[in-house]
């Protein structure tokens, strides 16, 4: 560590040529306002530099855990965070190469920057993990609050990826649900589960999405064994990527679904309707409805074998009047 002392007098430079590549980049340049924003965060980022130096491994590792919390909650995407990682080492390598030509210098850039690089990806990860979990527990609890309209496979897709992001969470492999591509029982029912909706993808397209959501799973789970979290955010990202899919599709089926079954539930109403439209024949004496077949059927049944309405019986004002008026009410 003692070699990166040599960078001190050397860190203006550096960081000019770091934040002159990065507002070359349309989508870093949104995140700097001013040159007098920039020449702030240059001067915390050589005492940060700097301070690190003194840190205990403990102490180095706290320091940017944190400072990827930071990019976390500045809403830096995480395709950019890494990037900027990548821009940020790079400028102290190549001012090593270039400028100060030590080889020794450049292994102790490269050693520094895989330890802390790993640990400001672990950081942002952790803060991302926390919103994605407690979104992800949100969305399972609204879909089995509408249960009715929601497939056994939705949830079991949902339930599978929040085991993994717990076992993320835990960093072990131990608490993530099968990551084996043939015992895994809840993909497979992907394809089926689209039923006779319009597919979006063939079956071809469903088994890839399936191998791609398990060859990421068991890699990031191999990175977070070797502590390699800028591998393990990278995987994490295309996981997210590959299962919204999956999602989308799943959702396009129970949305075809439930627009089946109101469409026949309208229809089964339309049809109760249409049997009491039109011209009712009924007797002008008894009060009797004549049907199809050319029977005589009295109101309440005939009204009640076509339509949910039930009836009680009463007597009317009029007809106490005229029929019992020789009782007292």
């Amino acid at each position: 560590m003692t070699t990166l002392e040599t960078l001190i007098p050397y860190l203006n430079e550096i960081m000019s040529r770091f934040y002159k590549d990065m507002l070359s980049h349309e989508q870093f340049s949104i995140f700097f306002k001013n040159q007098i924003e920039i020449d702030n965060l240059i001067e915390k980022q050589k005492r940060n530099f700097i301070d690190s130096l003194n840190d205990t491994p403990q102490q180095l590792q706290a320091r940017y855990l944190r400072l990827g919390e930071l990019h976390y909650n500045l809403r830096v995407p995480s395709s950019d965070f890494l990037k900027s990682t990548r821009i940020w080492r790079g400028c102290f390598i190549d001012y090593a190469i270039d400028t100060i030509k030590s080889t020794k210098l450049v292994q102790d850039i490269e050693s520094y920057f895989k330890k802390v690089d790993s640990w400001m990806s672990n950081g942002y990860l952790k803060k991302q993990l926390e919103v994605d979990k407690d979104d992800l527990e949100k969305l399972i609890n609204h879909y089995k609050n509408i249960k009715s309209g929601t497939s056994d496979q939705t949830l079991d897709h949902l339930n599978w990826l929040l085991q993994i992001l717990i076992a993320i969470q835990s960093g072990s492999v131990k608490s993530a649900p099968e990551l084996d591509v043939e015992k895994c029982s809840v993909h497979p029912e992907m394809f089926c589960s689209v039923g006779d909706a319009d597919p979006i993808f063939t079956k071809e397209h469903f088994d890839d999405l399936h191998h791609r959501l398990h060859i990421d799973a068991r890699s990031l789970f191999y990175f977070i064994d070797i502590n390699d979290y800028i591998e393990v955010l990278s995987l994490y990202s295309s996981l997210l990527s590959v299962y919204k899919i999956t999602l989308v599709v799943l959702g396009n089926a129970n949305l075809h679904q439930t627009v089946k079954m109101l469409e026949q539930n309208l229809s089964d109403a339309k049809e109760e309707v249409k049997q009491l439209r039109g011209i009712l024949p009924i007797c002008s004496h008894c009060k009797k409805i004549r049907d199809d077949k050319g029977f005589w059927n009295h109101l309440e049944e005939f009204i009640s074998e076509r339509t949910e309405a039930e009836f009680s019986h009463g007597i009317c004002d009029k007809c106490v009047s005229e029929h019992y008026s020789g009782f007292s009410r």
